[in-house]
């Protein structure tokens, strides 16, 4: 397979568009029978060339190849006659049209082909780079973080591309609106991390990313599972289904490359099932994790307020490092990155030493330090195990009151709410139900639904409060030196999504904010009265 691509990179060079730019071009033409030999070609001929691909009839050019695909809102084939208007002369499909007097490419797989496409008008890019894809429920912002960390310390210039945002190489990061870029945005990034002269490059891929094939095309030389637990089930039908996702990240990697497993994972073995169920050139599986039998594993653990010193254990070879990331999940995440830089040809003392060098990650248990007597903490964890992770590491380091602000976002997997009020339940003193991003929900709707999880025991401990600023001023007001406040949920993001609106909201700013001026707010706790909806029994 890959001698068939470096044949298509030496047969066509190309200069890649501005990144900004969502289609993919070519300056030279290339066969659109070579590029996928498996179409059916309608009203074309063998010799049909292909220079420029979209998937949005407002950025077609003149001559471009327009790709129809279907979509869960809406579908490729509505938009045609607008990909006409807008220059478009031939069409990816996943059946004829007869009365369509162009070129027509039919194949049954139209967003996986459309991607391979991207890539390879692209000069599949990710072919010349050395590529480390990270997905998992939790860790994959961290992971990748610590991995460029690790490559940075020993003067390889890198990429890095994920939900924070998108680096090639050069001296501004790109925006990130998805963890995973489109087809096209990850094609051109991979492209322009080239022409910057980086190496190697870090990716997050999601679920979605992989369900839906928008990284078809995309060639990774190690890929790293960091766990799997319940999220995203607003999308993928079932938890299998969310599994098998996450499995087929192995279908990217390129001969002879290395899937890194989490040993010490609870599902463990089912994605040892769902790996076998799917078909991939061969590859090496190694385990990572906190057991004594994975190939990478770590040992003689001493937590720090701030991080964790521990050993690293590689082919009986043992390494000691420290970690300036606080909590056990940390632990697990600088694991991760290790192995992965372990398979990009990195030795196990520079790999340890690597992830010393990294002081934070924004918005993943990053400290809010204004001079304030107590700790302060905004944490992206929006899962039942996200957030228990972080409960966990708090709580053993808290020798007051552990005061957690926290929510779910609107739109979004409906079943893990009352599962996040329990996990909140099991470490908190002081709960503050509040909004996270709701989206077109109601607020309060999505709140009750939090806390219908909480066990009655708890519920005198909790407050409620929509409005996330006063839900963050309410538990500031009320923590005392030695108490622990942790604001979830958001992390890194500057905006807050309500309807159709996006507002300008950063967690830390907030913060720092009222810790200036600390005020009083008064808040309800959620009783009988003011909250019929209260669990009772």
């Amino acid at each position: 397979m890959w001698d068939f691509l470096d044949l298509l990179i030496r047969l066509n060079s190309m200069d890649a568009d501005p990144i900004w730019r969502l289609e993919s071009r070519s300056s030279r033409p290339l066969m659109a029978r070579l590029l996928l030999p498996h179409a059916q070609l309608v009203n074309a001929s063998a010799s049909l060339m292909v220079n420029g691909v979209c998937e949005r009839s407002n950025r077609c050019h003149l001559g471009d190849l327009f790709a129809c695909i279907p979509g869960n809102q809406s579908n490729g084939l509505s938009y045609i006659d607008d990909a006409i208007k807008s220059g478009a002369r031939a069409f990816l499909l996943d059946r004829p049209l007869p009365q369509l007097p162009y070129p027509q490419l039919i194949t049954p797989t139209v967003r996986g082909d459309f991607s391979r496409l991207c890539h390879a008008l692209s000069g599949f890019p990710s072919h010349e780079l050395t590529t480390a894809g990270i997905t998992g429920t939790n860790g994959k912002t961290s992971t990748t973080w610590l991995l460029q960390a690790i490559w940075r310390s020993i003067g390889i210039r890198s990429g890095l591309m994920g939900t924070i945002h998108h680096e090639t190489g050069g001296f501004s990061p790109h925006a990130s609106n998805l963890t995973t870029p489109t087809s096209a945005h990850l094609a051109n990034l991979l492209r322009e991390t080239h022409e910057n002269h980086a190496t190697h490059t870090a990716l997050e891929l999601s679920s979605h990313a992989l369900d839906q094939q928008r990284c078809a095309g995309l060639m990774l030389d190690v890929a790293a599972i960091t766990n799997v637990t319940r999220d995203h089930l607003d999308y993928h039908a079932t938890f299998e289904d969310y599994l098998d996702a996450k499995a087929r990240i192995a279908s990217h990697i390129k001969s002879g490359g290395t899937l890194w497993l989490n040993e010490a994972s609870a599902t463990y073995h089912q994605l040892r099932d769902a790996l076998e169920g799917h078909q991939f050139d061969p590859i090496r599986l190694r385990t990572f994790g906190m057991t004594p039998h994975a190939d990478l594993s770590a040992s003689d653990i001493r937590p720090t307020k701030t991080g964790s010193r521990f050993i690293v254990t590689h082919q009986r070879q043992s390494v000691e490092t420290t970690l300036h990331l606080a909590g056990h999940h940390n632990i697990e995440n600088a694991l991760t990155a290790i192995a992965c830089a372990l398979s990009t040809g990195i030795s196990l003392k520079d790999a340890c030493h690597g992830v010393s060098t990294l002081a934070h990650v924004p918005g993943r248990l990053q400290r809010v330090d204004a001079g304030q007597p107590l700790d302060v903490f905004v944490d992206y964890a929006h899962t039942p195990d996200g957030l228990t992770r972080v409960l966990q590491s708090l709580r053993s380091q808290t020798t007051g009151r552990l005061i957690v602000v926290f929510g779910a976002g609107g739109n979004r997997d409906i079943a893990k709410r009352p599962l996040m009020g329990d996990a909140v339940a099991k470490y908190a003193d002081v709960m503050v139900l509040t909004s996270d991003n709701p989206r077109h929900e109601e607020p309060m709707s999505i709140i009750h639904q939090v806390f219908a999880g909480i066990p009655n025991t708890a519920t005198g401990n909790v407050a409620i409060e929509a409005d996330r600023h006063n839900a963050i001023a309410y538990a500031l007001s009320k923590a005392e030196p030695g108490d622990t406040v942790l604001i979830a949920g958001k992390g890194h993001e500057t905006t807050q999504t309500i309807g159709d609106q996006v507002i300008p909201f950063d967690d830390a700013r907030v913060i720092h904010s009222l810790l200036s001026v600390p005020p009083i707010l008064p808040l309800d706790r959620p009783t009988p009265d003011t909250h019929p909806w209260r669990k009772t029994g």
